[in-house]
């Protein structure tokens, strides 16, 4: 998903349900939901490539969104 689509669903996420935006932001460690955690960081950038993420400023390519 690019970052643009991300944030068309976050906003309209937002306008649909605005009731959430006083709710805890929380993340799920796989796509079984074994565990659950609370978002700790914004957003950054750095450059990902086959499942590593690497905080590389001049070479970016991807937002890491925790």
């Amino acid at each position: 998903m690019k970052f643009k689509d991300y944030l068309e669903k976050i906003n309209t996420f937002a306008e649909d349900h605005p009731e959430a935006m006083d709710y805890d932001v929380i993340y799920a460690s796989d796509n079984e939901g074994n565990d659950y955690y609370r978002v700790s960081n914004g957003p950054c950038t750095g450059y990902y490539e086959e499942y590593e993420f690497f905080f590389e400023e001049e070479i970016d390519n991807a937002v890491c969104i925790n």
